[in-house]
């Protein structure tokens, strides 16, 4: 494997042989050598990390969205953005996208610029989540993660990063919404060190968003988060 842990490595060889394979179907030939060249080349950029972080990790896109719509969508917004490479994360079987995608930026600040400017912004009608990409498991705990409840309809991602900040640095956050774009009243925060999201709720419960008082807890299972909320 390339990559320092195997869930990374097959994360990004499904990926690639996914998008490959997209592209034979249209009839342009690609062999085995590019694909262990793509793989090289991420795993140079992530194993360089540590020293400048420049990759950036990006949820909540809309199925059909390809590399180059992300990369017109980021011009948009600010053409001073450089993005060298952008890849969808695509199911090994059917080559669709799993509403994922890593963009390697030119340099940090590039990456700075994106978190700032793109986050929350919404393609084909889907909102952008975007946050530093992290190896390892660092997503998947849960130290730092706040459950919010409460949320005026109205409320969108961007309000919760905004409120939530003043207690630390926010890596990720998410309001949930119904299919016609409201906050089903609830959403999610993680912060980066467990402190923070203790200050969260120690200092943060009952404070107002959109003019609605909210309520914070630590981040529980989904059974029993399911039989606390009230819509």
């Amino acid at each position: 494997f390339f990559f320092n842990d195997t869930a990374t490595t097959e994360i990004y060889t499904r990926s690639i042989v996914g998008s490959v394979r997209c592209v034979q179907e249209t009839g342009i030939v690609v062999n085995q050598s590019f694909i262990q060249f793509r793989v090289k080349v991420m795993a140079s950029n992530i194993q360089e990390q540590p020293k400048t972080q420049s990759t950036i990790f990006m949820s909540g896109l809309h199925e059909n969205v390809d590399e180059a719509e992300i990369m017109r969508h980021i011009g948009k917004i600010d053409a001073t953005i450089k993005v060298n490479t952008v890849l969808i994360i695509r199911d090994f079987q059917s080559y669709k996208s799993k509403g994922f995608a890593t963009m390697e930026m030119n340099s940090q600040e590039d990456g700075v610029k994106a978190l700032k400017l793109v986050n929350y912004t919404e393609l084909m009608g889907k909102e952008l989540n975007l946050s530093w990409f992290r190896t390892g498991g660092v997503r998947d705990k849960v130290t730092g993660n706040i459950f919010v409840k409460g949320l005026h309809s109205d409320t969108k991602s961007k309000d919760l990063f905004t409120f939530f900040s003043q207690f630390g640095t926010v890596f990720s956050c998410r309001a949930n919404y119904d299919t016609n774009g409201k906050c089903k009243g609830y959403g999610y925060v993680q912060f980066e060190t467990k402190e923070s999201a203790e200050k969260a709720i120690a200092e943060g419960n009952g404070k107002e968003i959109r003019e609605k008082k909210i309520e914070i807890m630590a981040f529980i299972s989904r059974e029993q988060r399911l039989s606390l909320i009230h819509i």
